[in-house]
């Protein structure tokens, strides 16, 4: 009998960690959260950096909403357009102005997004929840 319940109790673990493991789908994490992928992406982030390169705070402020709009504002001036996830929620498609653009999402969490633009040499822009 105590054989039995080693086995069940090592056979829950094993599929718990298979499970924890096989959550991650982005490049730089997380492994897992509780958060939804809409949730998490739903939020106002303010651009922290491009390539190691440091951005002055308050340049730029993505603000994505939970009903697919968005707005970005630079310095002040605002230019309205829409989100979407593409690939498998692997890519950010954001549309302005008609044009599209598909960016990697390497992380995403409740407090960081890390977007990697494929066209412009795999760009890395880092951006913090504000």
């Amino acid at each position: 009998m105590k054989n039995t319940k080693n086995y069940l109790f090592l056979s829950i673990a094993v599929i718990i960690s298979l499970a924890i493991t096989s959550c991650g789908k982005y490049e730089d994490g997380p492994g897992f959260s509780l958060l939804s992928k809409t949730a998490r992406m739903t939020n106002k982030w303010e651009l922290k950096s491009v390539d190691g390169e440091t951005i002055p705070a308050g340049d730029l402020v993505l603000d994505l909403k939970k009903d697919g709009s968005m707005s970005i504002n630079e310095d002040g001036y605002i230019i309205d357009g829409s989100w979407e996830f593409s690939s498998d929620k692997e890519d950010l498609r954001l549309s302005i102005f008609g044009d599209e653009v598909d960016l990697k999402i390497r992380r995403l969490t409740n407090k960081e997004l890390w977007l990697e633009n494929e066209l412009e040499d795999n760009e890395l822009s880092k951006f913090e929840a504000q």
